[in-house]
C-alpha cells in the first residue's frame, strides 16, 4: 500500500533496499511488462551496485532527494536499460531513512506530461519512515497489552466460585 500511495502521484514507483554495497529491488508499481518494459514483480530481480555513479548513489551520498531529467549521473543509463521500455521524461528519487540511517531508495518517474507530486510523495515517505521508527515502541505496547490480557484471562478460571447451598435440607 506504501508504493500504491506513491504511485498515485507518478507514472511508476519502485523501492530499492540497501544491502551492503548494492540496492536490491523490493517492489514496483506502474511497470507494465509491455513494450520491452519489466513488470512490477520483476523489480525484485534487479540490483544496482553503489560503485556505479547513478542517481541512486547520489541521493544516498547526499542524503537528499533528486528531481529532474533522467540522466543526471553518468551511469543512469544502467537504470533505464534494466527497466526496459522508453526513458521517462522526469525522475524523482529520494532516500528512505529508518532511525536516521538510509535503508532504501524510492524511485519515481513520469511519462507523457503527467506531473510528479513531489510534496505528496515526500509526505508518504516521511510517514513511512516515522511508522518504522515507531515500530519497536508499538511492538512493546502491543506486547504489554497482550501480556495484560493473558494475565487477566488466566485469573478468571482460578477465582473461587461462590458455594451454592444444596436443596437437601
Amino acid at each position: 500500500s506504501f508504493l500504491e500511495g506513491i504511485n498515485a502521484f507518478c507514472s511508476r514507483a519502485a523501492l530499492f533496499l540497501l544491502r551492503e554495497d548494492k540496492l536490491v529491488g523490493w517492489k514496483g508499481k506502474g511497470f507494465s511488462a509491455v513494450g520491452g518494459e519489466i513488470g512490477d514483480e520483476e523489480i525484485k530481480k534487479i540490483f544496482f551496485s553503489l560503485s556505479a555513479n547513478t542517481v541512486f548513489k547520489f541521493v544516498l551520498d547526499k542524503r537528499q532527494s533528486y528531481f529532474g531529467p533522467p540522466s543526471s549521473q553518468p551511469d543512469d543509463h544502467l537504470i533505464y536499460s534494466r527497466f526496459g521500455g522508453k526513458v521517462p521524461e522526469k525522475v524523482f528519487s529520494l532516500p528512505f531513512f529508518v532511525k536516521g540511517k538510509p535503508q532504501a531508495v524510492i524511485y519515481t518517474d513520469t511519462f507523457e506530461g503527467k506531473p510528479i507530486g513531489k510534496k505528496e510523495i515526500e509526505i508518504i515517505a516521511t510517514v513511512g519512515e516515522m511508522s518504522l521508527d515507531l515500530l519497536p515502541l508499538r511492538q512493546k505496547i502491543l506486547a504489554k497489552v497482550k501480556t495484560q490480557e493473558f494475565a487477566e484471562d488466566q485469573e478468571e478460571p482460578s477465582r473461587p466460585q461462590p458455594k451454592q447451598e444444596s436443596e437437601e435440607r
